[in-house]
């Protein structure tokens, strides 16, 4: 496969089209960011696009698909009496999210309120989504890079150790990954060894409508996450 290769919308795999958030959602583009093009950030710096209001979100919300009851449960041996699964976004499937160098998911900026709701405060940390800790963290860095000199260095970006999650598609796919920041960047992702292979099992496509819902699978009450193809 030569990756250079236009696609049929006139971009190349190089440079990796705009993920879309549904609903809503500014379509108008601004400045790329250079780790990952498919960035968004949460307007620290340069943004390139505002997440949905809180309405457009909430308007996202259906029922849960049928399908995760009557099918995944029982694949899986998850309790049936478990409560309803929590939406966290809704978005199209981009070609970076099955671009080999990167391998990885991108969950959209709108995705954190849900996200941080959802997650342990330890958990949050260990993923960045814990704005209280990420900002002493930038303090302690230019504190650190200050000391002694007084000239700023620049700052290395933050890493986190990411959370364990369990991902579940239709059709019995599973794969043990992390929620994650992409190399340092403000994007939140689903990544680790197998991803790839995993969504090309799955079956996704390019401009696939996808929900991402979450749950708790005891007894340990892992974060577990299902990727379910929007068929309406």
């Amino acid at each position: 496969m030569t990756l250079a290769a236009p696609d049929s919308d006139g971009v190349v795999d190089t440079a990796i089209g705009q993920d879309a958030v549904l609903p809503g959602g500014d379509a108008a583009s601004k400045k790329r960011a250079k780790t990952d093009p498919d960035e968004e950030t949460d307007g620290e710096t340069s943004c390139r696009r505002r997440p949905p209001p809180p309405t457009a979100v909430a308007a996202a919300v259906v029922s849960e698909p049928a399908w995760v009851r009557a099918e995944l449960f029982p694949l899986h041996g998850l309790p049936m009496d478990m409560p309803p699964l929590r939406f966290i976004v809704a978005k199209l499937l981009q070609r970076s999210d099955f671009y080999p160098l990167q391998a990885r998911f991108l969950l959209p900026s709108s995705a954190a309120d849900n996200l941080r709701a959802f997650l342990s405060a330890q958990e949050g940390e260990a993923c960045g989504l814990n704005e209280t800790s990420r900002r002493r963290r930038r303090r302690e860095k230019l504190a650190e890079a200050t000391r002694g000199g007084g000239e700023k260095r620049r700052e290395e970006p933050p890493r986190y150790e990411g959370v364990p999650v369990t991902v579940y598609l239709r059709g019995g796919l599973v794969s043990e990954l992390k929620l994650s920041k992409f190399n340092g960047t403000k994007a939140t992702v689903i990544n680790g060894g197998g991803y790839a292979k995993f969504m090309a099992d799955g079956g996704l496509v390019r401009g696939d409508r996808v929900e991402v819902l979450a749950f708790r699978r005891p007894p340990n009450y892992r974060l577990c996450f299902v990727i379910a193809k929007n068929d309406g």
